[in-house]
């Protein structure tokens, strides 16, 4: 589809379901970026197709922040995301009135020097372990709950060895849950096993508002305990009305995931606890949706009616 079709379709459809750029005055108190940002796996098969126009689009619908992810730590090899070289990438985003500051990433996490040289040359200083290959079965492609306290322990150790080499950079290492972190193991929750045995300094924590909640925690409760940690969150919906045993496959959570607002999550008190604890950036995401663009920017317009943000 050529740029301009592709943009005036997107828009043309996120226009009939939320409206172009926020209907809500910001207060004082609220962070211009905490409900503004959106995390880009929400928009992958349209950046697939067409990532500038994609990524206009965004900027278009009022988004000054996004969330990268499939960040890789070769720089020759690695030249590109989303098909975009690193200066087109970068241009793009600028024109887009788009900052990308976050990264998620999963290969070669673990050589934050390698890691590192490319996030230089984005302007990335928060790179994100997206998930942890412990808690992912290959075979079954579905994430699996923790085996051991220490597996989980094991883990903890070398979040922290790598979350050191990152600091020594510049750079921000966080860690992204999924809803296995929170099944307890040994009786122990591995996710605050991971918090205990890490250093703050070294590793910080992006907390998926929707996976705790399929899991069946708090995110409210999370939140005013481990403030301190939290570098970022996503923000999506969950319809808790659908049963999810833990034994379910990964498709059946994915499934179950909306945008916020359309789901069961109250978000107000998380809002107010983000905007209270100095939390600059979240992202809101939607894991499927028929018309992903469309499905973010409700989303956000909803976010942005609540607490100190409307």
């Amino acid at each position: 589809m050529k740029r301009r079709n592709f943009l005036k379709a997107v828009l043309s459809a996120a226009a009939v379901t939320g409206g172009l750029g926020s209907r809500f005055a910001f207060s004082g108190e609220c962070p211009p970026q905490l409900l503004n940002g959106v995390q880009l796996w929400s928009v992958r098969d349209l950046l697939a197709e067409d990532a500038p126009g994609t990524l206009e689009a965004i900027g278009e619908l009022g988004f000054n922040a996004v969330e990268l992810f499939g960040l890789g730590g070769d720089p020759v090899k690695n030249a590109r995301i989303f098909g975009l070289e690193f200066d087109e990438l970068s241009r793009i985003l600028n024109a887009s009135g788009l900052s990308a500051r976050h990264s998620h990433t999963v290969q070669n996490w673990q050589d934050p020097d390698a890691i590192a040289r490319v996030a230089e040359k984005l302007d990335i200083d928060v790179v994100i372990l997206a998930a942890a290959e412990e808690f992912f079965d290959r075979q079954r492609v579905s994430f699996i709950p923790a085996t051991s306290v220490d597996q989980v322990r094991k883990l903890a150790d070398k979040l922290n060895t790598a979350g050191e080499q990152y600091r020594r950079h510049g750079i921000t290492f966080a860690y992204h849950n999924h809803w296995t972190e929170f099944v307890p193991v040994e009786n122990q929750v591995p996710l605050d096993l991971l918090i205990e045995h890490t250093d703050p300094d070294n590793v910080r924590f992006e907390l998926d508002i929707a996976w705790i909640t399929a899991a069946g925690g708090d995110p409210v409760s999370f939140l005013n305990k481990n403030l301190e940690r939290i570098v970022s969150c996503h923000l999506k919906d969950i319809d808790q009305e659908k049963e999810l045993p833990i034994s379910s496959p990964t498709e059946a959570f994915v499934d179950a995931v909306l945008e916020p607002g359309a789901g069961t999550i109250d978000f107000e008190p998380i809002i107010e606890i983000l905007t209270r604890g100095g939390v600059t950036n979240a992202f809101v995401e939607v894991d499927k949706a028929d018309d992903p663009l469309a499905a973010i920017q409700r989303g956000r317009l909803h976010l942005q009616t609540l607490g100190s943000c409307a």
